[in-house]
């Protein structure tokens, strides 16, 4: 488990989807992956349903959600 996050000089230009990329392809192997964010964080969840995460109905955190994507 581990966070992912993005200077915010550096929004915009790419570097989110790339490192959402390169952690998925550390879970070589794995059927599916699942990930948090806050749930007022819409341009993080936005990003991760662009990317094919679909939002869980249930999360385990308040102030947070949890989204999944199946992988081959």
């Amino acid at each position: 488990m581990g966070r992912l996050a993005v200077a915010p000089d550096l929004r915009g230009q790419g570097v989110g989807r790339w490192l959402l990329r390169l952690a998925e392809s550390a879970g070589e192997g794995c059927g599916r992956i699942v990930l948090s964010t806050g749930a007022a964080s819409h341009r993080n969840i936005a990003l991760y349903q662009q990317q094919g995460y679909a939002l869980l109905p249930e999360t385990q955190e308040a102030g947070a959600v949890d989204l999944a994507k199946a992988v081959a």
